[in-house]
């Protein structure tokens, strides 16, 4: 089957797409080069200030672990963690940063400035998955410039956190599905995406979880039912090299072939008997620090977390309605707006208190374009489905699992594109209206 891979203001045939997309992409001196230059540069800017005024230190929990792991293999140690567990932690974020430290040698700014990189190249991407899904400069120019100026991707560069990564390979999966439709190269493409979505797991372990979506996207891409299959081979394939040693590191090490060992844990702090659906200290959960601890020194990280999958799973099992009704709210406290987030007010600055407030108005206002995405345009254009699965993917397993804000921030590029779209269907009338003196045809 061929997709109709539309524009509700003006459709045509993949193959013009493509050509017409390779013309668009033309020189440096071209209007979306120029436009792609603006708001790449707006971003990095931004969080160059970021890491300029904000000090994310002394480093504490995950950024102190992704600190030294990085800093065990520098020394030639391997990667591991303080407390000296193998694959308590995603490798990917301290391995960048031990490659960016093999170049510059060891700082703190050094891992900033990878953050900034990668912020800005997140940027970039998401204006080309824009441009090549809405053939829309305004719906490119729009997502690029809500990723740019969103306050909690600015903030999180000067940290030590994985979502820096994440949300860069985040926008590289959405790209090169949508790149996947245009494209005459589509085994090459595939390849690709297989790589992107093996780093992600590599990166963060939710971030595997979109991707049956990504096929998704590849289905209503491909000619037929059997050239899917072929595809999706080739993405499971490289994303098997990709992930493929990491896995079979801890098999030797761990006895496992896992991604990581701290999947247990995250699911008992998720479900028992105290859980609140956001995040919680194992010393508030009914087994406590004290005996974990004791479990972790006398078992080791992966046995004691497959005793926390026994005991997450155990207590879902017995309390059923309780396990969906947490799960139900763990959806609600997933997006719901940052205002109730940070210290108390009191202790909080002038610029602090400002800061947040227009975070939670910027999360508020996109998401709630995003939910006229889903519900009116979605439906009318399957090629936006890998979009919206995405993001339900990612909720859902979060549902699972427990909830904290920075959790969302690596599906976020992908929730702006629906704002971008729906934004450029409500403005685009008025701007022919504009220009022609009488209103553009509506979306």
């Amino acid at each position: 089957m061929t997709i109709r891979h539309s524009n509700v203001r003006n459709p045509s045939t993949l193959k013009t797409n493509a050509h017409a997309g390779r013309a668009r992409w033309g020189g440096l001196g071209s209007l979306d080069a120029q436009l792609l230059a603006g708001t790449v540069g707006l971003a990095v800017a931004l969080r160059i200030a970021s890491i300029s005024i904000l000090d994310a230190k002394p480093l504490r929990s995950d950024p102190a672990a992704y600190f030294t792991m990085a800093s065990n293999l520098l020394a030639g140690h391997g990667l591991i963690d303080a407390l000296h567990q193998y694959a308590q932690y995603n490798p990917a974020y301290p391995f960048a940063i031990y490659l960016v430290w093999t170049i510059f040698g060891k700082s703190l700014i050094s891992v900033k400035i990878l953050n900034v990189i990668l912020g800005g190249l997140s940027v970039g991407v998401l204006y080309a998955a824009a441009m090549i899904l809405f053939r829309s400069r305004l719906a490119a120019v729009l997502a690029a410039t809500f990723w740019a100026t969103y306050l909690e991707g600015i903030v999180y560069t000067a940290y030590v956190s994985k979502e820096n990564l994440m949300c860069f390979l985040m926008t590289v999966q959405i790209f090169l599905v949508a790149w996947f439709t245009v494209s005459e190269r589509k085994y090459l493409v595939a390849a690709l995406v297989g790589v992107a979505s093996g780093l992600q797991a590599l990166t963060g372990s939710a971030g595997g979880v979109v991707v049956p979506a990504l096929l998704l996207g590849l289905y209503f891409g491909s000619s037929g039912y059997r050239s899917f299959l072929r595809y999706a081979a080739v993405l499971v394939l490289a994303m098997a090299v990709v992930v493929g040693p990491w896995l079979y590191r801890n098999d030797s090490v761990l006895g496992a072939p896992v991604l990581v060992s701290s999947m247990g844990i995250n699911l008992y702090m998720g479900n028992n008997a105290n859980a609140t659906g956001n995040w919680i200290s194992i010393a508030d959960t009914p087994l406590g620090s004290k005996e974990w601890n004791r479990m972790l020194h006398e078992q080791g990280e992966y046995r004691v977390n497959q005793y926390a999958v026994k005991l997450a799973v155990d207590y879902m099992r017995e309390n059923p309605v309780a396990t969906a009704a947490l799960a139900l709210k763990k959806a609600v406290l997933f997006w719901t707006p940052p205002f109730h987030q940070g210290p108390p007010v009191e202790t909080q600055s002038r610029a602090e208190r400002l800061i947040r407030l227009l975070w939670g108005i910027q999360f508020t206002v996109l998401t709630a374009l995003f939910a006229v995405f889903v519900v009116r345009y979605t439906p009318r254009h399957r090629e936006f489905y890998f979009i919206v699965g995405s993001v339900a993917l990612y909720t859902a397993l979060h549902m699972v699992f427990y909830v904290m804000s920075r959790y969302r921030l690596p599906i976020l590029p992908v929730v702006f594109l629906g704002s971008a779209f729906v934004l450029d269907c409500w403005l685009r009338p008025w701007l022919g209206k504009a220009k022609s003196g009488r209103a553009a045809p509506p979306a």
